[in-house]
């Protein structure tokens, strides 16, 4: 990791979801495909929305039964905390939520803001790229969907870049 990646103590760690996912914080952490990788992909890319436990063991686990599902979900949960610099991973009986800042949001703003050079930029490659899990359709169809909605949500800030540095002064 370059330098750039390193945070103060007191700054708030930011997931990079675009390209290799990594989470830039005290101790970065890169993305590899597990199911706790997956796991927090999949509660960042909901921005600290509440995310059905259901849903979750679904996405991970289509082959399995709900309880059998649920009872790895919880291992897996488990297992995410005890990652380095992995913190704020919020728990009821029926839902989980994570609040990181990511790239996306950053893009997500940045299109709000109407900040078409900024949208553009904050894509450094595809959507959780090598977090792919050919043995589980369910969740190639998930990360296809949200590359697909991101690709679009990217092409269209780029045209809006590319129109705005094209207008008369």
């Amino acid at each position: 990791m370059d330098g750039e990646c390193e945070d103060t103590e007191d700054s708030e760690p930011q997931l990079l979801l675009f390209g290799a996912p990594v989470l830039r914080a005290r101790t970065p952490v890169e993305f590899v495909p597990e199911r706790r990788f997956q796991l927090l992909a999949l509660l960042a890319m909901n921005a600290g929305q509440w995310v059905p436990r259901d849903r979750v063991a679904d996405l991970l686990w289509p082959e399995r039964a709900n309880a059998d599902a649920r009872r790895n979900l919880r291992k897996v949960i488990f297992d995410a905390h005890a990652l380095p610099s992995i913190q704020g991973i919020e728990a009821n009986d029926h839902a989980l939520r994570w609040s990181v800042r990511t790239d996306v949001q950053m893009l997500e703003d940045a299109i709000a803001q109407q900040q078409w050079g900024a949208a553009w930029a904050a894509r450094r490659g595809p959507l959780l790229d090598g977090l792919e899990d050919p043995g589980n359709a369910a969740w190639t169809e998930w990360l296809q969907g949200q590359r697909a909605r991101l690709d679009e949500v990217c092409q269209r800030a780029g045209h809006r870049a590319l129109s705005v540095a094209n207008e008369p002064v």
